[in-house]
């Protein structure tokens, strides 16, 4: 998706949640792209499905092994 397209999908979505289009800049949040590739990981804390990308979740796998 382009980044264009990615943006204006957000705002599509703040104006579905009734989030202030300002909401972003006045709480200095970056906006950041959804990555194409997500993989399934273990369940968080409350149960919920969670999603890293591929690196991120070897990161994630090693960092729990050494720990």
């Amino acid at each position: 998706m382009s980044n264009t397209l990615f943006v204006e999908h957000i705002r599509h979505l703040h104006s579905q949640l009734n989030i202030p289009p300002e909401h972003g800049e006045r709480s200095s949040l970056v906006l950041h792209a959804e990555p194409d590739n997500l993989v399934l990981t273990e369940p968080d804390y409350y149960g919920r499905e969670q999603r890293l990308t591929p690196a991120a979740f070897q990161a994630w796998q090693k960092m729990k092994a050494q720990a």
